[in-house]
């Protein structure tokens, strides 16, 4: 009699803590160095727009570092449409290319910016890159604590 509910309750702990529900998508080692990799090419547009003469910083001078941010952006954007578990994650990163765009285009229509403008843009963009790289390394994190 004791030999069934020995192997019952073992049975039970088994399952309990053999199972893992994971409700995160994998990290990824690529896309965490990716995403660093975009946040400085996106800092340095900017860097580069404020050390220019403001004469110097006519859209068509920069119009290739913006399509290779935007580029990089959709990259990653393409890469996270893929994981699994990842709706968080994809919500940060239409913020983040939303608001790339709008300032894309509003250097485009005028053509130039002002000092105050880079600076803001600057700012506004690091505090989007943040949470996504944030988001990612968490992952890391996760994945060593669940081991």
């Amino acid at each position: 009699m004791k030999k069934p509910i020995l192997f019952a309750a073992l049975g039970i702990c088994v399952l309990l803590f053999s199972c893992r529900v994971v409700l995160v998508p994998e990290y990824s080692a690529e896309l965490e160095n990716q995403i660093v990799q975009g946040a400085k090419l996106n800092d340095r547009l900017y860097i580069n727009l404020l050390d220019a003469n403001p004469d110097k910083r006519s859209f068509q001078l920069y119009a290739d570092k913006y399509a290779e941010i935007e580029s990089e952006i959709h990259s990653i954007l393409l890469k996270n449409e893929t994981r699994k578990k990842n709706n968080d994650m994809l919500v940060i990163i239409r913020n983040l290319d939303s608001v790339f765009v709008k300032y894309k285009n509003h250097h485009k229509s005028k053509n130039t910016l002002s000092d105050g403008e880079i600076k803001l843009n600057q700012v506004y963009i690091k505090d989007l890159w943040k949470p996504l790289l944030i988001a990612e390394s968490g992952l890391k994190k996760a994945k060593t604590v669940t081991r």
